[in-house]
């Protein structure tokens, strides 16, 4: 049996919030921060999606990694309750972020959602 490949972390720090449409025109308000530096990586995030009620919480940052205008990190979350695997990817495209830039999340669980930001900015500093 192969192993999983193990993700790369690299230095970096991400930061952003917003809102996100769903399928049906409602608000998925976001925020989240998360850096890496000097091995370490700690972060957080918080999501509500209006339409189904869903909470997701970030409870930790294990995995980092950012190129130019990319950042994609992993942890554990806290969905409505219960305890599992997310990954969040972001696109820092422009200043301020509306329109252009986009935000993913996907949790172990099923729930996931992604789209260019319809408010707010995320930003991927480099």
């Amino acid at each position: 049996e192969l192993a999983e490949p193990q993700p790369v972390t690299t230095p970096g720090q991400a930061t952003g919030g917003g809102y996100v449409l769903g399928a049906g025109g409602e608000r998925i308000d976001f925020g989240f921060h998360a850096k890496s530096a000097s091995g370490r990586v700690q972060g957080h995030c918080n999501l509500l999606d209006h339409s189904t009620g869903v909470h997701v919480r970030c409870l930790n940052v294990s995995t980092y990694a950012q190129t130019t205008t990319h950042a994609s990190f992993t942890g554990i979350a806290d969905v409505d309750g219960v305890v599992t695997t997310y990954r969040i990817e972001v696109d820092d495209l422009a200043d301020p972020g509306r329109g252009a830039d986009t935000f993913t999340l996907r949790t172990g669980v099923g729930y996931s959602v992604a789209g260019p930001l319809a408010g707010g900015n995320g930003q991927v500093h480099r």
